[in-house]
């Protein structure tokens, strides 16, 4: 018996040690380190200016999407797959490894990961909104005659029941909705529209649930906020994204947190969380006077429990950002500097030309000229 408590508490004793070991590695990211200088490598793809709609990362593959389909390329331009599609004007929802695409109140929506197409769901009424999760669930919102419906698909296009979706002459316009990373609910967004006073409500509205007759779990109301967009901090924690202030619940619908936000320069949305726990990105953008950029512009990276604060410091004005389970890429056209979700800058890159974009995830760095896409690299490496 003694044998045996010993064996248990060494199998114990190297779970810990490998969980802790796990934290380390995948926390060293965030630790402050010397500043990583970017140049470019080779060109990933020549394309042409006109019929290019949208690039973009997922994983190890670059995504590029023209008016006549999608190619997906690795990082030595050798092209992955392809799917024709005729799309315009394209509409993307990304959360790695899905990401879904389609038009602006079109009637279908495409559903893709590393390995090209993997559901194309048609519907019967124009899409306004949709938007997928990491499981490749996607929740859609249809335009009906009189409103809107709300329905949930899985990752193959098949239809799952929702047990209320409808917003039908009652005086609320769903904005913004995203399934559970559980795939148990639907947490969404809806402006009421005949208050004095603009109003949203948010709350859960379980996939499937048997046994009760309320539609939905809860309904938690932000006076004077437009809620515009839902991520999900971590498995359980929610933030609604609005106009005026952000606000942390718990799957429950506790709040845990709520922020004040003003003169945003971009709506803070991320690609893809970390393992670790997300993060809402802030660019505060004030006091700008001509083409500088002054000291009192921030970077603000919070969650439910911690906010970190960073000064900006440009030579021209931010066009760009982008965020990632990396962290947060902001650039001037020229100049294009990585933080990390703890705000500690983590790389740079000083182009020689006008650049568009500048995409980094855990598996490739490029940036996007006028007519090409190039792979970045660390300098002198």
């Amino acid at each position: 018996m003694k044998n045996k408590d010993k064996r248990t508490s060494i199998i114990l004793a190297c779970i810990t040690v490998l969980i802790v070991i796990f934290i380390f590695l995948t926390t060293t990211d965030y630790i402050k380190k010397d500043i990583i200088y970017l140049e470019m490598a080779n060109i990933i793809y020549d394309f042409d200016p006109l019929s290019m709609e949208y690039i973009g990362l997922n994983g190890g593959q670059v995504i590029y999407v023209s008016m006549d389909g999608i190619k997906a390329f690795d990082k030595s331009g050798i092209e992955v797959w392809s799917q024709a599609l005729t799309i315009k004007d394209v509409v993307v929802s990304k959360n790695y490894p899905y990401y879904a695409i389609s038009s602006p109140f079109d009637k279908k929506v495409y559903i893709f990961n590393e390995k090209g197409k993997q559901a194309e769901i048609e519907m019967q009424n124009p899409i306004s909104y949709f938007n997928i999760n990491s499981n490749g669930m996607i929740v859609i919102i249809e335009e009906v005659k009189d409103g809107h419906v709300l329905l949930a698909y899985d990752n193959t296009g098949k239809f799952l029941e929702v047990q209320s979706g409808s917003f039908v002459k009652n005086g609320d316009y769903p904005l913004a909705a995203i399934i559970s990373p559980d795939n148990q609910y639907i947490i969404v967004s809806h402006l009421y529209l005949e208050g004095v006073e603009i109003e949203s409500i948010v709350g859960a509205i379980p996939i499937k649930q048997t046994g009760t007759t309320s539609p939905m779990l809860y309904g938690n109301r932000e006076a004077g906020n437009l809620v515009y967009g839902i991520e999900f901090i971590t498995n359980k924690i929610w933030a609604s994204i609005g106009d005026k202030y952000i606000t942390f619940y718990t799957l429950d619908g506790e709040l845990v947190k709520r922020v004040d936000v003003d003169e945003l320069l971009f709506k803070p949305m991320v690609d893809k969380m970390p393992t670790l726990g997300g993060y809402v990105p802030l660019i505060i953008a004030k006091n700008q006077i001509g083409a500088t950029i002054h000291s009192n512009d921030k970077l603000i990276l919070l969650n439910h429990e911690k906010q970190y604060e960073v000064e900006l410091e440009f030579d021209k004005a931010i066009q760009y950002y982008n965020a990632t389970e990396k962290g947060v890429i902001i650039g001037d056209g020229n100049t294009y500097k990585g933080y990390n979700k703890i705000g500690n800058q983590y790389l740079e890159y000083n182009a020689i030309q006008d650049i568009k974009q500048v995409i980094v995830n855990d598996d490739l760095m490029i940036a996007v000229t006028s007519d090409s896409i190039v792979r970045l690299v660390e300098r002198g490496k």
